[in-house]
């Protein structure tokens, strides 16, 4: 079983200005940036396909390495 998932057209430009912000930190930034989101979504997905809840606290647990507001 695998479920269909696309950012709203607002979200996904906020994670494209993201993404060009820490490229223009650091080289590469940017990149593990998006990596990290694509980790943190698969990792959701994978919860919601198993049926269990995705509590506030387990969200921001599944992308390491940047803060979830």
């Amino acid at each position: 079983m695998s479920l269909n998932f696309s950012f709203h057209p607002e979200a996904q430009w906020e994670l494209r200005e993201s993404v060009r912000y820490y490229e223009g930190e650091a080289a590469g930034l940017g990149a593990e940036f998006a990596a990290e989101i694509q980790i943190a979504v698969d990792r959701m997905l994978e919860i919601l396909i198993r049926g269990r809840w995705l509590r506030p606290a387990h969200a921001a647990s599944c992308c390491s390495g940047f803060r979830i507001r």
